[in-house]
C-alpha cells in the first residue's frame, strides 16, 4: 500500500508559477544546490508528479532520509520566495532582523540608523503593528544606554490609538463583509434592522473621525457595503469611488496593499455595471488591467484575473458582442493558470458570469459545460442568492437545449426544493417556477407559449420595481429574454437594442 506522507512540500510545489520555478533553480544553483544536488532532484521528482506519490518517491534509493530532505527543500523553496517576493513587508521585516542582530552586538548606533530607515517606509504606509516592534528596539536601546526617553512612551501611546481606532471601523466593516458574502443583496426588510443599528454607529457618521488611511478605507467599506445589501447602488457607488480614488492619490500604497486595492475596485465596479455608468466602468477596467502587469503574488494575479469578469459583464450590458467573444476566450485560456488560486465563491462567480457570456453568443451547450462547472461543487456556504440564480439560469439554458421533459421535470423539482430549503421562494423566484411548471413543462403550442412569456415579463416588469425583488435582475436580463421570444428576436439583438437605447 503506498505511503501517504505529509503532501505540503508537494502543494507548495505545485502553487508555484513558472516564474517563481524559473528563479528557484537559478537562487538554488547559486547559492545551494548544485544541477546535480539531492535536493534539485527531488524537486525535479515532485514537480512532474500529478498526484503526490511518496512511495515512488521513496522507491528510488537516492532519496535517502525522506523526511529531512523534504523539510531542507521546503524551507529552501520559502528563502527563494522571499527573494522573489521582495516588497515593503518583506523588506521591513528584513530591517527588523538587521535591528536585532545589530543589537546583540552592541551595535546601538548602528541600530538607530536601521531604525530611522525603517520608520520612514513605516510610516509611508501605515504598518502601525511594525511601527511598535521598532518603538520596543528604542526602548531597549534606551534602556541599555540609560537614557530612557519620555518620547518613546508617547510615540507608542499614540500607535496605540491609532491602531485602535483602525480596529474599531475593520471590525465594523467586517460584520457588513460577512453579511453581504453570505446573503448577498437583502431580499427582505426583517434582515435589515441590524445593518440598521451598525451603521448608525458614531464612528459612521463622521470621516473625520477616521484617523488614518485604512480607517478611512474601512469608513467608506462600511457604507458602500450597507448600499449593496440594501440595493442603493448609487450610494454604494459614491462611497465605492471614494476608496479607489484614495489609493490612485496615494499610488505607492497599491503595491503593499494590492489585495485590499484589488477588492474596492470590484465593490465600485459592481456599483457601476448597477447604475450604469458604462464609460466610468471602462476607465477602471483599465486600471484593473493596469494593476495586474505589476503584480508578482500569485494568489494576487489570481484575484485581479477574477475581477475581468466586469469586463464580460461591461460587453453584455454594452452589446458589445464581438469583443465579448474575443474576451471570453482570452480569460478561458488564461483561467487554468489561475484557477487553483482562486477560492469556491471566486470560482463560481466566474463560470456563471462565462456561461452568461456563452448563452447571449447562442453556445448553449458551452454555457451548459460552465454552469455544470459551478454547480459540481455541490450547495456553497455563502451567496445561496447567487446559486438560486445558478439554478435558474439552468432551467433556461435547459429550455434552450430542448433538453427532454423529464430531466427538465427533475431540474425543477430539485430547484425547488432547493430554494424552499433556503427560504429563496420570494415573489420573483416563485413567478420564474410557476411559469416553468405550468407552461414549459406542459408543452404548449407557440401561440400559447407567446401568451405565457408575455404574461410572465409583465409580472417580472412589476417586480422589477420593488425594492426587494429588483435585486433578483442583477444576475440576468430574464426580461429582454422573454422579450427574445415574444417578438422571435435573438436575445442578444434585444439585449443590444437596450444597449443602444440607454446609450442615446
Amino acid at each position: 500500500m503506498a505511503k501517504i506522507g505529509s503532501d505540503h512540500l508537494f502543494t507548495l510545489i505545485k502553487s508555484l508559477s513558472k516564474a517563481e520555478k524559473r528563479h528557484f533553480k537559478v537562487y538554488s544553483s547559486k547559492r545551494i544546490l548544485g544541477s546535480q544536488n539531492i535536493y534539485f532532484r527531488l524537486f525535479d521528482e515532485i514537480e512532474g508528479q500529478r498526484k503526490y506519490d511518496e512511495d515512488r518517491i521513496r522507491r528510488q534509493t537516492s532519496f535517502k532520509d525522506l523526511p529531512t530532505l523534504k523539510k531542507r527543500l521546503y524551507k529552501a523553496i520559502l528563502v527563494s520566495l522571499s527573494e522573489f517576493h521582495s516588497g515593503t513587508g518583506i523588506d521591513v521585516r528584513d530591517m527588523l532582523n538587521h535591528i536585532e542582530i545589530l543589537f546583540d552586538k552592541s551595535l546601538f548606533n548602528h541600530c538607530g540608523r536601521e531604525i530611522r530607515k525603517v520608520k520612514k517606509i513605516i510610516e509611508r504606509n501605515e504598518l502601525y503593528e511594525e511601527w511598535l516592534l521598532v518603538l520596543k528596539w528604542e526602548y531597549k536601546i534606551a534602556v541599555k544606554k540609560t537614557s530612557l526617553r519620555a518620547s518613546i512612551l508617547a510615540e507608542e501611546k499614540k500607535i496605540l490609538s491609532l491602531l485602535d481606532n483602525q480596529k474599531k471601523y475593520r471590525d465594523a466593516a467586517n460584520l457588513f463583509l460577512v453579511k453581504y458574502q453570505q446573503y448577498g443583496a437583502e431580499r427582505s426588510p426583517r434582515y435589515m434592522k441590524g445593518m440598521k443599528n451598525i451603521i448608525s454607529y458614531a464612528l459612521l457618521k463622521d470621516e473625520r473621525k477616521a484617523l488614518s488611511f485604512n480607517a478611512k478605507q474601512n469608513f467608506y467599506d462600511c457604507h458602500a457595503l450597507f448600499s449593496l445589501i440594501k440595493g442603493d447602488y448609487t450610494n454604494s457607488y459614491h462611497f465605492g469611488k471614494k476608496g479607489v480614488d484614495l489609493y490612485l492619490t496615494n499610488p505607492g500604497l497599491i503595491t503593499s496593499n494590492s489585495f485590499s486595492y484589488l477588492v474596492r475596485i470590484n465593490n465600485f465596479l459592481l456599483a457601476c455595471l448597477e447604475i450604469k455608468r458604462y464609460q466610468e466602468m471602462l476607465v477602471y477596467l483599465d486600471q484593473l488591467e493596469k494593476t495586474r502587469n505589476t503584480l508578482q503574488s500569485p494568489s494576487e494575479r489570481a484575484t485581479a484575473f477574477f475581477y475581468l469578469y466586469h469586463l464580460l459583464n461591461y460587453c453584455i450590458n454594452t452589446g458589445q458582442f464581438a469583443k465579448l467573444k474575443e474576451e471570453v476566450k482570452r480569460i478561458e485560456l488564461e483561467l487554468e493558470e489561475h484557477d487553483i488560486y482562486l477560492n469556491q465563491l471566486q470560482q463560481i462567480t466566474l463560470y456563471a458570469v462565462i456561461s452568461q457570456a456563452h448563452f447571449i453568443l447562442e453556445n448553449y451547450k458551452r454555457s451548459l459545460f460552465w454552469l455544470k462547472r459551478a454547480l459540481s461543487f455541490g450547495e456553497i456556504q455563502r451567496r445561496a442568492d447567487l446559486e438560486c440564480f445558478i439554478r435558474l439560469f439552468h432551467l433556461i439554458v435547459h429550455y434552450e437545449l430542448k433538453s427532454d421533459p423529464d430531466l427538465m421535470g427533475s431540474l425543477l423539482r430539485s430547484t425547488y426544493r432547493f430554494l424552499r430549503k433556503h427560504e429563496h421562494l420570494y415573489k420573483f423566484e416563485t413567478a420564474i417556477m410557476d411559469f416553468f411548471r405550468k407552461y414549459i413543462l406542459r408543452g404548449d403550442s407557440e401561440q400559447n407559449m407567446k401568451k405565457s412569456f408575455s404574461s410572465l415579463k409583465k409580472t417580472l416588469e412589476e417586480l422589477s420595481a420593488d425594492p426587494y425583488e429588483k435585486q433578483a435582475f442583477s444576475f440576468f436580463d430574464f426580461i429582454s429574454w422573454l422579450e427574445s421570444k415574444i417578438e422571435n428576436r435573438s436575445f442578444a439583438e434585444v439585449v443590444k437594442e437596450r444597449a443602444v437605447l440607454h446609450n442615446d
